[in-house]
């Protein structure tokens, strides 16, 4: 299923941007997947809520956005749906993110291009990943995306 293919992956990661798996637990039909915890929401909760909107904050969030994007990169992966309900707030007052929900996570070589369409929230798609025939740049492209929405 979709969530032990994301378990698999997270369990395959380790960097301090994103979220720690640390267990699975199937019953039945349905598969549990544990993380940390991170109690400050998500990023979208901590916008609408007014935490976010100046610049010095901004920047750091996107360092650690762009940190995990790297990361993730190296490791022939590409998230596909980096949007800022997809990460976590593991601290507000230090501005903490944890870059989760890896359910439309791709293998891809760095330099290569995977033929997939349509994965990812159409707001923070880059233009090939509609298309089809995108890299790890889409990543990219929705950190910009976010960036735009923490300002």
């Amino acid at each position: 299923t979709m969530a032990l293919t994301e378990a698999a992956i997270l369990e395959s990661i380790s960097h301090n941007t994103i979220v720690k798996f640390l267990d699975v637990v199937t019953r039945a039909q349905e598969v549990s997947i544990k993380m940390e915890l991170c109690c400050d929401g998500t990023l979208r909760q901590c916008i609408v809520a007014g935490r976010y909107g100046h610049e010095s904050a901004a920047m750091l969030v996107i360092r650690q956005i762009f940190c995990g994007v790297q990361y993730l990169a190296e490791s022939n992966l590409i998230h596909c749906d980096l949007k800022t309900d997809n990460i976590l707030v593991a601290n507000a007052s230090q501005h903490e993110i944890k870059i989760c929900d890896f359910g439309l996570a791709v293998e891809c070589c760095i330099n290569e291009f995977c033929e997939l369409a349509g994965f990812g929230t159409t707001w923070y798609m880059a233009p090939e990943q509609r298309r089809g025939g995108f890299n790890s740049k889409a990543d990219v492209w929705a950190t910009g995306c976010i960036f735009y929405e923490l300002l």
